[in-house]
């Protein structure tokens, strides 16, 4: 009896332990394909966008508030062009995150352009009040597809978006934008311990943000004052 008793307990557990060993091996495999996935988009969607290195082309489109800016004249500064619809549930979501890096990296001398595909104005002017986007806005005012700015950048996905060096150059185009933020924060290393991502106080005080260590030490030549420290 106690033999039979056994048997029937093993039996129970090695039938019970390949659906558990499965359903392990199909969860992993569930959350590698995601992480995968995750990892992947720029290989899926960003295929025809500019790559590193290639001399990003000008544009002189118009502002939300009327005027015109053209890509030319901010030539000397990093610009990072998120190209966006205020209809697009994507871009909306991405663009809390793009608001953050412009509080963090503006300051320090790198300019933001949104690059709205939006064919009403009043619908963009909605969407920089919802969002308070405190940075220039430019649009052709056309059907995304038709627009010179989407074949000139190659954007079939967005929210795309690009980081331009002083010199006019692609460093980086992608459809995810932290890895934007990545690359700022090799650019622009913090000069404080504290994580600027938890909005802790930025103890450089100088207007470019050029200040990498306590003493001082600076990273571009315009407009930093080696005297002064950080604080």
């Amino acid at each position: 009896m106690i033999c039979k008793t056994l048997f029937a307990a093993l039996a129970i557990m090695m039938a019970a332990a390949p659906t558990t060993w499965a359903q392990a091996q199909t969860e992993n495999t569930n959350a590698t394909t995601t992480a995968t996935a995750a990892a992947d988009d720029d290989a899926k969607y960003a295929t025809t966008l500019l790559k590193p290195g290639t001399q990003a082309p000008d544009f002189n489109l118009s502002t939300a508030d009327g005027k015109t800016l053209s890509l030319s004249e901010l030539k000397g500064r990093y610009v990072v062009l998120d190209f966006w619809a205020s209809w697009c549930p994507d871009c909306r979501r991405d663009l809390p995150h793009m608001v953050r890096m412009q509080q963090t990296y503006g300051p320090r001398g790198v300019q933001f352009v949104g690059v709205s595909f939006d064919e009403k104005k009043e619908n963009l002017l909605k969407a920089v009040a919802d969002y308070k986007l405190a940075y220039p806005q430019v649009s052709e005012w056309k059907k995304w597809k038709t627009t010179t700015i989407s074949k000139a950048y190659g954007i079939n996905w967005i929210p795309s978006v690009y980081l331009i060096d002083p010199e006019g150059k692609v460093v980086l185009s992608t459809v995810m934008s932290d890895k934007i933020e990545a690359a700022l924060a090799q650019i622009f290393p913090s000069c404080c311990e504290q994580d600027a991502a938890l909005e802790k106080i930025d103890c450089c005080k100088q207007a470019q943000g050029c200040c990498k260590q306590a003493q001082g030490c600076c990273k571009q030549a315009q407009g930093c004052c080696k005297e002064k420290r950080c604080h």
